[in-house]
């Protein structure tokens, strides 16, 4: 596959190029291997994906600094966040939940932001919403340019499943020992299981991406949890009334049917080209845009590329 990769010319999705060059019945568990892993990871749609940006991704070596610096806070994002806040209004800013932003009015001279509560006004507006609902603000004059950016970059879904279980169960649930899990993959709709290790806990948490998760955005927690029971049954061939015994409880995060997310994060696709670069491109040096998405450096789509996003942005601002 590599050499195939590296003798591309024009970009193509990945659904395409594996079609095109693996025709063979022998091919078939391989491609389907691809596909998943292009959906569960990239929360992508593999007709769309852009295949010279999966290239670049497959055959680059990860730095030694980067595989020191692969880590998860313990606490969760949660701690991270209540850290931000402690520190946002620390210096004096006012932090404004529930909110939701109708109409953004803006001249060279500032902007005047309409909420479902209240007028605020500014110098300047810092965008940083989900790429879907960029669409869903009514700016004034209207950013039609900006808007159809969006359309040229992926934005996959991702449905999240947490459950919490009596016993570490999985640990004995074949013949290997798996009280060292990191991860699990499976063909199941939850194609994705991983644990807390090196943390010791009862917790699994279940992950589905890509369009067969927007299959699902508008399931209960309750059918979701009946689709991860049949993965964890399916994977580790263990009986599913076992399982569901011993759960605790459990709680699902379904981004896509959020109206306020519409989905997960984003990805190139083979129609984004420059539609990166175009929309971090402030407006009348007035409103600037931020986020996962936008991020120049190599970690978009991530929590570190909203936290870079916003790095830059800020200085970008402050050097105007």
């Amino acid at each position: 596959m590599k050499k195939k990769l590296e003798g591309l010319t024009e970009d193509i999705s990945i659904f395409d190029f594996l079609e095109q060059n693996f025709r063979d019945k022998n091919d078939v568990n391989f491609k389907n291997s691809i596909l998943k892993m292009v959906e569960g990871y990239d929360a992508a749609d593999p007709k769309l994906i852009s295949t010279f940006v999966l290239r670049d991704e497959w055959l680059s070596k990860p730095s030694l600094t980067q595989i020191i610096n692969d880590h998860r806070i313990k606490e969760g994002y949660g701690a991270l966040f209540d850290f931000l806040e402690d520190e946002c209004k620390r210096l004096g800013v006012e932090i404004r939940l529930n909110t939701h932003v109708k109409i953004i009015n803006y001249t060279p001279a500032g902007v005047t932001i309409q909420t479902d509560k209240e007028t605020l006004k500014a110098l300047k507006v810092i965008i940083t919403v989900p790429l879907p609902i960029l669409k869903e603000i009514e700016f004034k004059p209207e950013i039609s340019d900006k808007i159809a950016l969006t359309e040229k970059i992926g934005f996959g879904n991702a449905i999240k499943l947490l459950i919490k279980f009596k016993t570490r169960w999985w640990e004995k649930a074949t013949k290997h020992d798996l009280s060292k899990m990191a991860f699990i993959l499976c063909n199941g709709k939850f194609m994705t299981w991983w644990t807390q290790y090196p943390e010791i806990n009862t917790i699994l948490t279940g992950w589905m991406a890509g369009p067969e998760a927007f299959k699902y955005k508008e399931a209960s927690n309750e059918q979701l949890l009946e689709l991860a029971l049949d993965s964890l049954s399916q994977v580790l061939k263990i009986d599913k009334a076992f399982i569901a015994e011993q759960i605790i409880t459990s709680k699902s995060f379904n981004w896509p049917s959020d109206p306020f997310t519409k989905g997960a994060y984003s990805y190139t696709t083979i129609h984004t080209k420059d539609a990166y670069e175009r929309l971090a491109e402030p407006v009348e040096n007035v409103i600037f845009f931020a986020g996962e998405a936008l991020y120049s450096g190599e970690v978009t789509a991530t929590v570190e590329g909203a936290f870079g996003s916003g790095l830059e942005t800020a200085r970008l601002i402050l050097n105007t």
